[in-house]
């Protein structure tokens, strides 16, 4: 007979025997090995480099000043010519409105009416930050007036509201011009006594104001706006888990999500903030300033101050300018070498500068890598599992599927698909992370499933088993972190071939085409000897990345399995 106590003493036995967290003494060390390796440092600090170069690619080089403080005299003027002529519009399609449907309460014979109110209240809000606050009380009074009209529309005294307002609009452009030219007169010593005895709500002088603007930020995606802002918090983040145990990935991931909803959200304000404030971000680049009639107090220019799109005849065929010494520039001018413009790497047959396009490309080709290699790790990770724990049926279908995938030469698989994927129906880079990802997961399906073959057989998996823990949890949670060593060392050399497929396809013309810049299509946009610089660089960049992600992955595959390093 048993004691009563025997039975508790052998259930604990047997939780000692479960690994609470599978590889955890080994992943400490491994990770020691894999710092310590001067050449895995190496590249990914590279790697990371490169990251946060395409991250903040929109900013360093851009065409657009990152801020300018100016007063756009043209935006002002044209809006000033538009306001008359469409509240006019406006009384006439009210007029039409009524006379068509004049008992009704319809909102629709109200359409056109409606749409020229807006067109009118963005003029009347295009013209507000520009004067000072006599003047702008006169367009809060227009805008109060104008909202006002159109929530009353199929009210009696609507044609009488709207008559009263094209008056009310047409006195204050009259107004303002009038404004404008005793603030020139005055500005130029002239009729400053006809000027004082005016009063600035009426028609006295008007001098407008400058106003601070971020064009570069505000011609930003709302992606690319919480990307930015991830990227900069992210940086505290990493530093604070740096010591911590591998407990704290759970919140990592967990704080990524806020840290992305949070950004994504005060990118939203910003782009709202940016759009109304200053000159408008669409009609101003660093070369039109002066032709689009703006006075600039103030700019800052990006580093590069050029875009990935922006030509140059007058400077087109350029090669480097690194190698020529180079004169200083003053505020909001750009760097000048010998009299002319300074690109780093010089420009192409359309004057675009090759250092900004290669930011822009290297952001293209690796968005691509990431995107493709998660892609085919998940599907990976999720066949490979199904085939090792899902019965012999199952294993037998996987296998004969990655077999036949692995038939055929992955490359012009990839570019005959999207060679016949039209680009109205899905975008060419999609097709290109999508058609890789469904023939690219084939090998980290063999690792992951020949690893858990292995790791069923291991003492823990059997100790688990005999506990009564179900099928999944041991896979999730002894097996699988276990056997992801392999993967890893995968996806970096996967990753590593994702940039070669997408910069092939891409200098064939089946990928990113111009005006939008690749690794490879930069290749292929001259290839004559006498612009050399264009399939320097461009296949350097290519190189670098790609010697770096196979560095990388020879790292971890030293670290992971340390009987390579018994062995030398």
């Amino acid at each position: 007979m048993s004691r009563p106590g025997s039975q508790q003493e052998q259930s604990g036995q047997a939780r000692a025997v479960e690994p609470a967290e599978p590889n955890a003494r080994a992943l400490p060390g491994a990770w020691s090995r894999f710092s310590g390796l001067i050449g895995v440092r190496i590249a990914a600090a590279v790697l990371v480099a490169a990251a946060v170069l395409a991250v903040f690619a929109p900013v360093l080089a851009s065409d657009k000043p990152l801020a300018l403080r100016a007063v756009d005299h043209g935006g002002f003027e044209a809006a000033l010519d538009n306001m008359g002529s469409i509240a006019l519009s406006l009384n006439s399609s009210l007029e039409a409105a009524l006379g068509a449907q004049p008992t009704t309460g319809s909102a629709e014979p109200f359409a056109a009416v409606r749409g020229e109110g807006l067109a009118l209240a963005k003029c009347l809000e295009s013209v507000g930050p520009w004067v000072d606050n006599g003047w702008r009380a006169r367009v809060w009074e227009t805008e109060s007036a104008l909202q006002e009209l159109l929530g009353q529309l199929d009210q009696p005294q609507a044609q009488a509201r709207s008559v009263q307002l094209a008056t009310q609009v047409e006195a204050l452009r009259r107004d303002l011009t009038r404004g404008m030219e005793l603030g020139a007169a005055e500005a130029a010593g002239e009729g400053t006594a006809s000027a004082a005895n005016q009063t600035p709500g009426q028609s006295g002088a008007l001098h407008l104001r400058a106003r601070t603007s971020f064009p570069a930020l505000g011609d930003l995606a709302g992606w690319e706006r919480a990307l930015i802002a991830c990227t900069l918090l992210l940086g505290p983040v990493l530093l604070w888990l740096r010591k911590r145990t591998q407990r704290t990935l759970f919140r990592l991931w967990i704080g990524i999500a806020f840290v992305a909803l949070g950004t994504w959200a005060l990118s939203a304000g910003m782009a709202t903030l940016f759009a109304r404030q200053g000159v408008d971000s669409r009609r101003v680049t660093t070369r039109n300033l002066e032709s689009e009639d703006i006075e600039v107090e103030w700019q800052l220019n990006s580093p590069l101050g050029a875009g990935a799109r922006g030509t140059d005849l007058e400077h087109s065929s350029h090669g480097p300018s690194w190698s020529t010494r180079t004169s200083n520039r003053g505020p909001g001018q750009k760097l000048q070498c010998n009299g002319e413009e300074f690109h780093l790497l010089g420009t192409d047959s359309l004057g675009r500068d090759l250092s900004a396009r290669l930011l822009h490309g290297s952001r293209i080709s690796l968005s691509v890598a990431l995107l493709a290699t998660l892609a085919m790790s998940i599907m990976g990770i999720g066949l490979g599992a199904l085939a090792a724990m899902g019965g012999r049926l199952t294993d037998a279908c996987v296998m004969r599927a990655i077999e036949w995938l692995s038939s055929f030469p992955a490359f012009f698989l990839v570019l005959a698909a999207v060679a016949l994927v039209p680009e109205d129906r899905l975008h060419p880079l999609a097709s290109i992370v999508l058609f890789i990802s469904l023939v690219g997961w084939t090998e980290i399906a063999r690792l992951v499933r020949s690893e858990l073959l292995a790791l069923t057989k291991a003492d823990s998996a059997l100790a688990a088993r005999s506990l009564g823990l179900s099928p999944l949890r041991i896979l999730c949670k002894h097996l699988l972190p276990a056997a992801l060593g392999p993967v890893f060392v995968a996806m970096a050399f996967a990753a590593a071939g994702t940039v070669l497929f997408e910069s092939g396809v891409s200098f064939l013309g089946f990928g990113v085409r111009n005006p939008d810049p690749s690794l490879g299509a930069l290749l292929a946009e001259e290839r004559g000897a006498g612009s050399w610089w264009m399939q320097v660089f461009p296949g350097l960049a290519i190189f670098v990345l790609v010697l770096c992600a196979n560095a990388l992955g020879e790292g971890l595959r030293r670290a992971l399995d340390p009987r390579a390093e018994e062995g030398r």
